[in-house]
């Protein structure tokens, strides 16, 4: 920091008793070079305060042997003291006077930054402050001329300098850190604390933690608990490969075991105890991205491709092998591919889907009553067999009692199995009799165009592409007018579901009922309604599709023997019939005959329902069910029923 004015000193040098000179004396005037005068008694005398002066006098030869006036010879040079207005003369009785015919002479001036001059007609001498030669080309001093001398004077720490690059200290610019005695350079500015410490002394090496510097130092924040680390996740600002509990990581034993108080869990201990999250797994332990619910068992795949099941292991249905006959409480592996999509169950029986590179194979298990195996047999088979046909194209499979449908990336549906007299669900169009091999579906006229399908107890349904329409068909019995007909007749062919409708993007077929859902987001039901399943606030059967409710935001629906399930757009979950298996905590009344919210949570992902009990996904993977727990289906560890979802357990050893 520079002042670059120059500015004057005007310094009245003495003065007499009849007279005036040049002299340095503690009357000194100070003037800035815009001509103002500080010394009030200085300005009194510039403006005339003076008496007036002698006349001027011949000098003489001999100077003046003193300056008092009696020691003064007139005509002699004498000595006043004063050193700028010309040669001084003794005047008798007046002592020596300046003698104005003399030229002035120059200042005593003997500090490096000023210049000094007489100031005419009364003698006065001016010093001038010239800054610029206090100059020292450093920004971070403040340069300053007085009559002393230069004084270069430190500006305050922190001041920017160095075009912003750089901050003072000290006096002097650091584009480094400085921490009071030293520059650090080589360190970003901007890394820098008050302090003067570096960020990359800050760095502290853990990745569990903030580093930052700030004017008390260096500082390392905890990242959020469960950040995923090297060796585990950060717990408490430090990556712990175990176990954390707040104090304390418990090593030797993995992160997909512990619960969220960092309690140590060898198995997911399930509900109804505190030792893992509250009775819940701990997030991570499963990821589900598809899940089924059959008669007494249930199946879900992980998002890693791996296949799980729970529930009535009799007749193979779990696909674990042949076993006596019995129970699986928590969700078993089926075999070792981690290649699995999708999965269907029914009463009895197993499918699942598997994606095999560029093909999608389909494997099925179980009682296999009627053939719904698509082996060829009747026979029970217990492991996941490949269904007869080498099709290597399935895209969507469904199961009902003791039928399997599947719908081909061709867009053909083709089923097995039971062939019910009145209606066959099978699709044939007329053809009689059950059968162990896939059979192609809709005759002659309707064998292609299928986008969408849905397999009930003993009917189906799906979506044709006709042109831009998307046209909902059924088949098989019709009680209840469940194929939405606008009749109680059975078809064994796909017919049209009455409305005019050309706009389905996806249906659900139950029990007795079937539900539709529009591309404008509207909800359908049609079918039996004597528990309130078709949702429409009435107990009343509908044999034509009957919207559900006037909302416009629903995204799935499935439906189930006396309830159904849906989720809207923003992942809110509603259930309706009846109300002991609809997931709301409650017995009563016996029915809902309209949507229920299910919880508050408002992240619900995909269901599956059948029956008595239902299960559903989360968008985090995580897995709950609820309703009747016979043969423990819902996989939580016991057999005792639920009245609002429940998350599933699962073994330790799963991702």
């Amino acid at each position: 920091m520079w002042i670059s004015n120059r500015m004057p000193i005007v310094m009245v040098i003495g003065m007499m008793a009849l007279g005036v000179g040049c002299a340095a004396g503690d009357d000194a005037l100070i003037r800035d070079n815009e001509g103002g005068v500080s010394n009030a008694d200085a300005q009194t005398l510039l403006e005339g305060g003076l008496p007036p002066l002698p006349p001027p006098m011949t000098p003489s030869a001999f100077p003046c042997p003193g300056t008092e006036p009696s020691a003064c010879r007139a005509g002699d040079q004498c000595d006043d003291g004063l050193r700028c207005n010309g040669i001084n003369i003794c005047h008798g009785e007046f002592g020596c006077v300046c003698d104005e015919g003399r030229p002035p002479v120059s200042c005593d001036d003997t500090v490096a930054c000023t210049s000094g001059r007489c100031l005419e007609p009364d003698g006065r001498c001016v010093q001038e402050l010239d800054h610029a030669l206090c100059e020292d080309s450093n920004e971070c001093t403040s340069d300053l001329c007085t009559l002393e001398g230069c004084q270069n004077t430190p500006v305050s720490d922190g001041t920017s300098c160095d075009a912003g690059a750089g901050r003072c200290f000290d006096g002097f610019c650091c584009d480094g850190c400085w921490d009071g005695m030293n520059c650090r350079p080589g360190t970003e500015l901007s890394y820098c604390g008050l302090g003067g410490e570096r960020c990359a002394d800050c760095d502290d090496g853990d990745e569990c933690s903030v580093d930052s510097c700030g004017p008390s130092g260096c500082t390392h924040e905890p990242v959020a608990d469960g950040t995923p680390c090297a060796m585990g996740i950060c717990q408490g600002g430090a990556c712990c490969s175990g176990c954390f509990d707040g104090l304390t990581c418990h090593p030797g034993d993995t992160v997909a075991v512990c619960g969220i108080a960092g309690e140590l869990c060898t198995a997911c201990e399930c509900p109804d105890t505190d030792t893992c999250n509250g009775g819940r797994c701990p997030p991570g332990r499963f990821a589900a991205s598809t899940v089924s619910a059959g008669m007494q068992h249930s199946c879900a795949v992980t998002e890693t491709g791996r296949l799980y099941c729970w529930g009535y292991r009799t007749d193979g249905r779990l696909g674990v092998g042949e076993s006596p006959s019995g129970s699986e409480l928590s969700p078993v592996r089926v075999g070792s591919e981690e290649d699995w999509a999708r999965v269907a169950t029914s009463y009895g029986s197993s499918c699942g889907i598997r994606a095999m590179g560029a093909a999608r194979t389909l494997w099925c298990w179980g009682r296999n009553r009627y053939g719904e195996v698509g082996d060829g047999t009747t026979n029970p088979v217990y492991t996941p067999t490949l269904v007869s046909g080498g099709r290597t194209d399935w895209a969507e499979v469904g199961m009902g009692d003791d039928i399997t449908c599947a719908r081909t990336s061709g867009n053909t549906i083709w089923c097995w199995g039971y062939h019910y007299p009145l209606g066959s669900g099978l699709g044939r169009c007329g053809v009689p009799g059950d059968t162990t091999l896939p059979a192609l579906v809709g005759g002659s006229t309707l064998r292609t165009g299928w986008v969408h399908l849905a397999v009930g107890y003993r009917h189906t349904c799906a979506i044709r592409a006709e042109g831009a329409d998307r046209v909902a068909y059924c088949w098989g019995p019709n009680s209840y007018g469940k194929l939405g007909t606008g009749d109680i007749v059975h078809s064994s062919c796909p017919v049209r579901v009455a409305g005019g409708f050309t706009d389905w993007t996806s249906l659900a077929a139950g029990v007795s009922h079937t539900c539709g859902i529009r591309r404008d987001g509207t909800l359908w039901c049609w079918g039996y309604n004597g528990h309130g399943q078709l949702g429409i606030g009435s107990p009343f059967d509908s044999f034509t599709p009957t919207q559900v409710g006037v909302d416009r935001d629903w995204a799935s629906v499935n439906a189930s023997y006396q309830h159904t399930c849906a989720i809207r757009t923003d992942g809110r979950l509603y259930c309706w019939g009846r109300t002991d298996v609809l997931g709301i905590g409650t017995r009563r009344p016996d029915v809902h005959a309209s949507p229920v919210r299910v919880g508050m949570d408002s992240d619900w992902a995909e269901l599956s329902t059948l029956r008595y009990h239902t299960c559903a996904t989360r968008t985090d993977g995580t897995l709950s069910c609820w309703g009747d727990n016979d043969q423990g289906k819902l996989g939580i560890g016991d057999m005792a029923d639920r009245l609002d979802p429940t998350r599933a357990c699962f073994p330790a050893d799963m991702p």
